[in-house]
């Protein structure tokens, strides 16, 4: 517990969307600027195949999601690319005062 909330550091077996999680541990993780933390060590098996796979996922989180398919059923991150800024359309932004009057 953390500031009297619980944490995931706090589970053992988690149930999220239908699949059990069970903790296996935890291990150390540095982030990017630096600071370390704990993230827990998750099993669970493969919606589509069945095979038991690992995930991790932070300790100081009040809420769990984990990855529901095994290494070789995982999508590919379809990662959505911002526009090139020459096309993007301009948008001006309208700024009001207090009494909703248009600056």
């Amino acid at each position: 517990m953390i500031n009297g909330r619980r944490t995931m550091a706090d589970a053992v077996e988690v149930v999220w969307r239908h699949q059990t999680y069970r903790r296996v541990g935890s291990e150390p993780y540095t982030r990017r600027d630096g600071t370390g933390t704990m993230l827990g060590v998750w099993r669970s098996n493969c919606k589509f195949c069945g095979a038991e796979f690992e995930c991790r996922a932070s300790d100081m989180a009040e809420t769990f999601r984990g990855t529901r398919h095994c290494q070789a059923h995982r999508r590919p991150a379809d990662r959505v690319r911002a526009p090139d800024p020459a096309q993007r359309p301009f948008t001006p932004i309208e700024v009001y005062d207090n009494d909703g009057a248009r600056k």
